[in-house]
């Protein structure tokens, strides 16, 4: 969806709704990839950084290869805070649930 035209997408009339989209897009994709990878790790820890490090790179690609390729999206450094923010939670809270629930 990073690279396609959203513009015909419901509106929820919320600020800065498409910061909490992506915040919340990147929460979930890091997370699936930390679920998928981490507990068939020999090393989680740095398994997880590298992981959520990629993940954010990801972003700035993306945001970078919007502004290049598309002349409906446009780069917006808040969309890599956004993005950035998403990924930074996801780590945490996986890291918060592993620890005493998941004993992975």
């Amino acid at each position: 969806m990073s690279l396609s035209d959203i513009s015909s997408l419901p509106k929820l009339e919320v600020q800065y709704e498409d910061k909490l989209y992506h915040l919340i897009a990147y929460f979930f994709l890091n997370t699936a990839w930390l679920l998928a990878i981490v507990p068939y790790s020999s090393k989680p820890f740095k398994k997880n950084v590298l992981i959520s490090l990629g993940i954010i790179s990801f972003g700035i690609i993306v945001e970078i290869l919007q502004e290049i390729t598309t002349d409906y999206r446009v780069f917006d450094i808040y969309d890599i805070i956004a993005n950035s923010s998403g990924v930074i939670i996801s780590y945490s809270t996986f890291h918060f649930f592993r620890k005493r629930f998941l004993k992975i």
